[in-house]
């Protein structure tokens, strides 16, 4: 796909998984009522255990801020944003942290991809998607090659007045299954009637309309809030910007789960572009970064500039919200090993919790607890001569069944 020149808004994401029940009925999460009893909350709630991995640093292993990280038996996947640059995929060793293999090439070739989506990776298949520059998806293995690499259909070119001329408005997203691909139609003209498109190899197989609609400011510049896809036990969600509604992508239909009331604190979808020309976007409240497991439904809140990691337990249909420290955000405390709190991560089809602590922050927690990271070098040598210049560390947890 063309690529965009834009202002984009990037709103993160956490991804969990485990066997999920299933929701038969459109439930409301009130999302304001939670901050009246903000608490502590703890690791040991979710997961059973916990393990730590440090990623070999080298020239061609070096991992940038915020990478994306997926886990298979024995590696780990990396995501790596580069600024400038397309994101790279390296490949490491799950036990050791050694680093094995960048998966294909970026470029502008027809066996080279120019960007990763979000969810790239297909844990069922262990396959990992890219987008070509040349409105192609290309497929790897994990070894490094290329299983697939076909043209995505034509159809997801619109012309918009007043824009540049030939800009993709559909961008690829992820796969809803092996033979299903799914894009995203962003609303850049405010009347876009289109929403999702699902495709296979050679034809769109299913067109979901939008029927919202914004009034757009003549501008050349274009901005983008990023929708929000992730998988949970083999299934697809769907959030996008300005609408208050996650949704289950099937084949057929768009299954709306949960709605979260926010009230006047959020941006109305009709005015959206009022909000983030004038700068209000940011003092508005939101909700993003989905994930979820059988019991439990995390999402980050932003509110008053600050973003609040939360957490909707199924069974009650209660919300909590992670209490601040004065030194650190919103976040789960390690009462297990007493090491870094978590901020982000998510948790994939193997039900394990991924989160990872940059070199940085390591160094400076071990030199600011001393006591406490006596006790974990003992069963982590390396953390003895931690590089503050080198790769991430890596958690890897084990949720509770």
């Amino acid at each position: 796909m063309k690529t965009i020149t834009s202002m984009t808004l990037i709103l993160l994401l956490f991804s969990c998984t485990g066997k999920q029940n299933e929701v038969n009925e459109l439930t409301s999460i009130a999302v304001l009522s939670a901050f009246e009893n903000t608490q502590d909350t703890y690791l040991s709630t979710f997961v059973d255990s916990v393990d730590y991995v440090q990623l070999e640093s080298s020239e061609k292993s070096l991992i940038n801020l915020q990478p994306m990280i997926e886990l298979t038996e024995d590696l780990i996947i990396v995501r790596n944003w580069v600024r400038g640059e397309a994101p790279l995929l390296l490949v490491f060793d799950r036990k050791t942290g050694k680093f094995l293999r960048e998966i294909g090439r970026r470029g502008r070739g027809p066996d080279e991809y120019s960007s990763v989506p979000e969810s790239y990776f297909s844990q069922k298949q262990e396959i990992l998607y890219t987008l070509g520059s040349n409105d192609n998806i290309l497929t790897y293995n994990l070894q490094g090659d290329i299983k697939d690499n076909f043209k995505i259909p034509e159809q997801f070119h619109t012309d918009i007045e007043g824009l540049p001329d030939a800009i993709a408005s559909a961008s690829f997203e992820t796969y809803l299954d092996s033979n299903t691909f799914v894009s995203y139609v962003h609303n850049y003209s405010g009347n876009e009637k289109k929403k999702i498109i699902l495709f296979s190899k050679d034809t769109i197989i299913k067109i979901f309309p939008n029927y919202l609609s914004w009034e757009r400011t003549p501008s050349r510049n274009i901005i983008v809030v990023s929708p929000i896809f992730y998988h949970s036990d083999n299934r697809l969600f769907f959030k996008e910007p300005f609408n208050d509604t996650l949704f289950e992508v099937k084949n057929n239909e768009l299954n709306p789960r949960f709605v979260f009331s926010i009230g006047k604190y959020g941006v109305p979808y009709a005015l959206q572009n009022e909000y983030i020309t004038s700068g209000e976007f940011i003092n508005a409240m939101s909700v993003n970064n989905f994930t979820e497991n059988k019991y439990y439904l995390f999402f980050t809140i932003f509110k008053d500039r600050r973003s609040y990691l939360s957490y909707y337990e199924k069974i009650t249909k209660s919300l909590n919200v992670c209490k601040e420290s004065d030194s650190y955000p919103s976040s789960i405390i390690d009462d297990i090993n007493g090491f870094l709190p978590i901020t982000e991560f998510h948790i994939n089809e193997r039900n394990e919790l991924i989160s990872y602590f940059d070199a940085l922050s390591t160094r400076k927690w071990l030199n600011a607890n001393p006591e406490r990271a006596r006790s974990l070098t003992n069963k982590y040598p390396w953390l003895k001569d931690f590089d503050e210049s080198g790769n991430p560390v890596i958690l890897i947890a084990k949720c509770k069944n």
